[in-house]
This record gives C-alpha cells, sequence and structure tokens, in this order.
C-alpha cells in the first residue's frame, strides 16, 4: 500500500533553510559584550574638576529607567529635592542623550567587580538614604537624601570610571579617587621581581626611587600628574612623592602595595603626562599600616624651630633645635646631620607614641661622623616609667624598653653585634615583642643581636626625640639621620630584610618598562556612505556601503526599522560586522525594509547614521523567474 506523499513549495523550503541559519549565526550576543567594552571605554569623559564635584547619575529602582541628570532640580519621586542641597558637591550630571545605554551596562555589571567600582547601589530605611562613593574600602563622597514616602527603596547611584578629588560633605575633608582630567598620556610598567621578597606582605610600601628622562620631558615640573595603578592597570594606588625634580627626572616615591607577593613578580603601573590633572598623592593613606610615625627628614628649614613633617595620620611633626643641618643628603632624598653637641629633634608628647606598648619596631638609615660612644637616634622614655629608644652604644647598635617601674630591659651585654663604622650608611632597626618575649636589633637586614626578656614595655608621657635622649640633655647623635620610623608592631626579619633590599638597591628591586603612549581618541569617525539594498530572495536582503577611511576601525553596526525615519538604538540593532558588507536573512516576504549603518573606531566613538535606504521583499528576480515551484515527496511501502 502506498502514503500519500506531504507536498512542500520552494518558498516554504527557502523559508526553513533561513530560519535555521538564524539559529546558528544571530550577532546579538557580540552587541551585548560590545557594548559594555566600548560604552565604558569612550562613553563619557570626565572634565576637569575645579570645585569639588563628580559626575554621577541617581535613580530610584522603583522607578527602573528613569536616570536624573538636571542638577538644578534634582527631583526623584517619593523623595524630597536635592537640587539646592548638593549643586555645589554635584554640579556637573550626565550628557542626557547617553543614559539609556548607561544604564544598561549598569543592570549588566557586577558593583563588586574591580573594573567597575564607581558603579553601586544603595539602599535606604524609612527615613532617609545616604549615598556614598567608594573607592575601594574608602567612603569619599555622602549625601543626605530624605524619604518622603516612608516606604523602603533603592538608589542607584553611577559614576564615571575617570577618577577626581572630592570632598566628604560630612567631615569637610578632601578624599582622594583616580585624578581628573581623563587619562594620562603615557604609561611605564614597573615590575617588582618576587626572589627578592623574602615573604607575602600587605600594604608594603615600596620606594621607587630613579632618575627618568621620559618623566622630565613628559611630567609636569612638580610632579603633580604622577600617578600609580595596580596589575590591573585600573585601581589606584595610594602614593607619596618625597622628591621629584622636573628637570632632571629624579623622583622618590613611596606606594602603597596592597600585596607583595613572596612567589610571583608584582606589577604596578605609573602613569604621567596629564597638564590638567590635580595632585593625586595622599601620604597619610600611604603609611597605614601600623604606622605611629613616618618622618623623611627631607624638608629643609633654617634655624631653630623648623617643622619635619610626620607622613602619617598622627600629625607627629617634630621641630629642629639649635641649628640642625636640614639640607644634607641622605640615603633617600634628603637628611638630617647632628653635630653631637647640642642638635635634635623634638617631638610633642602624643599618645600614638607613648601609649605603645605591646610591640613596637623603631628604624632609620644612619650615618656616623664619628665613632659612637653613647648616641641616641630616637626615644620615647621620660626617665620616669616606660618607653623606648634605638641608640649607638660603643659603636654598637642597641635597644632598650623600660617597664612600669622604669626598669630598663635592652641588648647592650648581649655579644656579637655590627661594628658599625664611620662615614657610612646602615640600615637600622629595633624590634620588642611582648608575646614572644624578645627584644633585638638588626643592621642591614640582617639580625644583629637578639635576647629573650621578661620586660614589660609600658607607656611613658612627654616628648619624643630624634637625636637625644628624650627626658636628659645628653647622648646627642653625630652624624646623619634619614627615614626615621616608628611602628606599633614587631615586624618580621622577613619584612626588614625586603624593606632594606628596596631602600638600599632600589634597580635590583625592581624593573621600569620603556614608555607606552595612551591615544586618546575622542574623535568620531565619519558616517559610512554609497548604502545600497539588493534583495536577493523574498527572504534576504543585502547590503553594501563603501569602506570608511578610518584608521583605527573597529567595526560597522547595522540597524533595520519597518519604518522610515527611525532611531538607532537597540530595538532597531540588527549586528556588528567587520567588512563593508551584510546579508539579512530571515526576513517577511513582501515587506520594506530600512536600513542605516553606524562605523564605530577602536576607542569605541560611534559616527553618525548613514543616509537611510530601503527594500521591499518580494520582488526579488529570482522569485519571479522561477515562480511557485511544488515538490512532491512519495512514501513507498
Amino acid at each position: 500500500m502506498r502514503d500519500r506523499g506531504q507536498v512542500f513549495t520552494f518558498d516554504m523550503l527557502l523559508a526553513l533553510i533561513m530560519a535555521m541559519t538564524i539559529l546558528v549565526s544571530s550577532g546579538q550576543a557580540l552587541k551585548i559584550a560590545n557594548e559594555q567594552t566600548t560604552e565604558y571605554v569612550s562613553w563619557y569623559s570626565l572634565e576637569r574638576v575645579t570645585n569639588d564635584s563628580a559626575d554621577i547619575l541617581v535613580r530610584n529602582t522603583g522607578t527602573p529607567g528613569d536616570w536624573y541628570q538636571d542638577s538644578s532640580s534634582l527631583e526623584i519621586p517619593g523623595f524630597a529635592s536635592i537640587g539646592e542641597s548638593v549643586e555645589s558637591t554635584v554640579p556637573n550630571l550626565i550628557n542626557p542623550s547617553r543614559v539609556l545605554k548607561f544604564k544598561e551596562i549598569v543592570d549588566n555589571w557586577d558593583p563588586s567587580d574591580p573594573a567597575c567600582q564607581a558603579i553601586m547601589d544603595f539602599f535606604g530605611g524609612t527615613d532617609n538614604f545616604e549615598v556614598s562613593f567608594y573607592n575601594g574600602e574608602n567612603k569619599v563622597l555622602s549625601i543626605q537624601i530624605d524619604n518622603k514616602s516612608g516606604a523602603e527603596n533603592s538608589l542607584e547611584v553611577a559614576s564615571t570610571k575617570r577618577l577626581c578629588w572630592v570632598k566628604d560633605v560630612r567631615t569637610d575633608e578632601n578624599s582622594m579617587q583616580i585624578p581628573a582630567g581623563g587619562e594620562n598620556a603615557y604609561f611605564k610598567k614597573i615590575t617588582i621581581d618576587h626572589t627578592q621578597v623574602e615573604t607575602d606582605i600587605d600594604n608594603y610600601v615600596l620606594l621607587l626611587s630613579l632618575s627618568d628622562s621620559d618623566l622630565a620631558s613628559e611630567a609636569e615640573d612638580d610632579g603633580s600628574d604622577i600617578f600609580f595603578k595596580d596589575n590591573t592597570d585600573t585601581n589606584l594606588l595610594d602614593h607619596e612623592i618625597e622628591e621629584f625634580d622636573g628637570n632632571t627626572g629624579e623622583l622618590a616615591a613611596w606606594i602603597r602595595i596592597p600585596r607583595l607577593s613572596l612567589t610571583e613578580d608584582t606589577e604596578i603601573y605609573m602613569h604621567y603626562g596629564n597638564p590638567s590633572a590635580s595632585p593625586g598623592e595622599n601620604s597619610e593613606r600611604v603609611w597605614v599600616n601600623d604606622y605611629a610615625l613616618v618622618q623623611h627628614l627631607n624638608e629643609t628649614p633654617s634655624g631653630s624651630g623648623g617643622t619635619h613633617y610626620d607622613s602619617t595620620s598622627n600629625n607627629n611633626d617634630g621641630s629642629t633645635q639649635n641649628g640642625v643641618t636640614t639640607d644634607s643628603s641622605g640615603n633617600i632624598d634628603g637628611a638630617d646631620t647632628f653635630d653631637g653637641s647640642n642638635d635634635y629633634i623634638e617631638i610633642p608628647s602624643d599618645t600614638s607614641l607613648n601609649n605603645i606598648t605591646g610591640e613596637v619596631t623603631v628604624s632609620a638609615w644612619i650615618n656616623l661622623d664619628s665613632s659612637a660612644s653613647d648616641y641616641k637616634i630616637f626615644g620615647t622614655q621620660n626617665g620616669s616609667s616606660g618607653g623606648f629608644k634605638l641608640g649607638a652604644y660603643q659603636d654598637k647598635l642597641e635597644f632598650e624598653i623600660r617597664d612600669s617601674g622604669n626598669s630598663p630591659y635592652l641588648n647592650r651585654s648581649v655579644s656579637g653585634g655590627t661594628s658599625l663604622s664611620s662615614n657610612r650608611w646602615y640600615f637600622v632597626s629595633g624590634v620588642y615583642d611582648d608575646s614572644n618575649d624578645w627584644l633585638g636589633t638588626y643592621v642591614d637586614g640582617s639580625l644583629d643581636r637578639g635576647m629573650s626578656t621578661v620586660g614589660v614595655l609600658s607607656s611613658t608621657t612627654g616628648i619624643s626625640t630624634i637625636g637625644r635622649e628624650p627626658f636628659t640633655s645628653d647622648y646627642y647623635w653625630h652624624g646623619e639621620i634619614d627615614e626615621a620610623r616608628v611602628s606599633s608592631v614587631a615586624r618580621t626579619s622577613e619584612w626588614i630584610v625586603t624593606r632594606y633590599r628596596n631602600e638600599s638597591n632600589p634597580s635590583s628591586f625592581y624593573d621600569v618598562g620603556p614608555e607606552n603612549l595612551i591615544i586618546s581618541d575622542n574623535t568620531a569617525p565619519s558616517a559610512p556612505g554609497g548604502l545600497t539594498a539588493i534583495v536577493v530572495t523574498p527572504f534576504q536582503i543585502n547590503l553594501n556601503w563603501d569602506d570608511n577611511p578610518e584608521s583605527d576601525l573597529s567595526h560597522y553596526t547595522v540597524y533595520r526599522s519597518t519604518s522610515s525615519g527611525f532611531t538607532c538604538d537597540d530595538d532597531t540593532f540588527v549586528t556588528d560586522t567587520a567588512s563593508s558588507e551584510f546579508s539579512d536573512l530571515g526576513l517577511s516576504g513582501k515587506t520594506t525594509y530600512y536600513y542605516k549603518v553606524k562605523a564605530v573606531d577602536a576607542s569605541g566613538n560611534e559616527s553618525p547614521p548613514s543616509s537611510e535606504t530601503n527594500a521591499t521583499t518580494g520582488s526579488s528576480p529570482l522569485s519571479e523567474i522561477i515562480g511557485p515551484v511544488t515538490i512532491q515527496v512519495r512514501l513507498w511501502r
């Protein structure tokens, strides 16, 4: 018996083939990825901030899609107006024409991703909302918004990726985000040799010391445009510039590295060459790893009473006494020379130094001008109870603590130790660790003399001094002192030798790569010309247009609509293509389609749309010639 066969027309078979092709070759996913990458790079460039402003958007997630960008009358449904209250803080809001695309990126990005930490969600209660910007873990801007509705809502805040100086409205203190004025023009990669590192160190402060002709040529004379970023070349690193000479390119900078690795090289990036950049250094955020005092001694005040500044947030500044020579050449930039007679630096009483008890590390670079009978480098003792001091006795380094009864515990009588020579720089450290009942000294990164001790360091009162015993006018230092530091922790031997290697021979500690130029391209390509649309089949239209002359052209974006005069947006997007032709498949028969094309360069700049063209399916010469075709398929048993 024979079964009746199914009958297909040619048009039906062709439609089926086209539909299968579409399922395989859809370019929609490419468009999504491209939007995220392109918009992030080129969407908006923050101009130099001159009035503590930042570019932001605010919206209530209860009304998705509505972004508010008019700072003069910023109204959020269900909330009080905040236009007047934030106008001085947020005066320059986003270009409205780009709002939709930026919103789409926010929806697709994870705010916890380090690549977009400037985009966050903020949730409020029934009373008010606090909208804040964060740079990593540091809050840098806060705005209070009253919630009129009394219901729980969510606010979403977005900021440009460019970083800027903003003012914390609660404390009236400046905090640092990435520098305003766009990207710097040049950068160099700095690679820290992991073989120079003895252990993993969190928040290590790297000394970058070099003389660089590129910096002399391209950086601002005051070094205000020099910035550092992490291994992703994305997140700004806190830094302090101790010295920069714009004529020679000599730089001494301290950079806080979030994690210095023992097992693999650590990479960071130095950026420079931006005349419009605001100064970005912030020493207080560099010296956060348990530092109580950091004095570089690079200032050059004349006479008595001149100030040496503490780089930490403790403000343990010192004043020179009796004519300290402050313009000496140090191991790192400047240093002070003490005459051994009456020169010293006095630091006012402060609990950040006087209340150190369980652990302490004192360090400095020293250079003796004569044999050391009994010279003091740094001390906090008051002669009645507690405190510590680091000094040299009979040409050997010693460290001492005192308990609450003023009993001394020191390593003076411990055998061995390094004999300190005159006219030579040494890196010296004194360490006390109550939890391990240990006290000792280090010279040039190596253990000098250590001892077990039952003594317990007690707090003290009174001044601290550099170059003299604190509580008596005696034991004056004779020679140079540089980089006097106090930490409220017991630094490990691995930490100490790593620091010594970095500061004694910086060029061996890291490698500085060649200069790279950042090309900032904000010019859009010209609109594609010569766009034509040709019907090939009742379901296919082929597009062709002239090649764009843009030297760094990335691709073309094709848009389609069934209405003339349409807008190029996500609803009319078809695909991205690298060539100047495109076959639009799977169309409906006897339908007029309208097309436009944009050109996009490597920096993400989009051209204006091309002139519109159109074609109507169902008028293909192929279908007219062939006409309806019947295909019979018969099956027999």
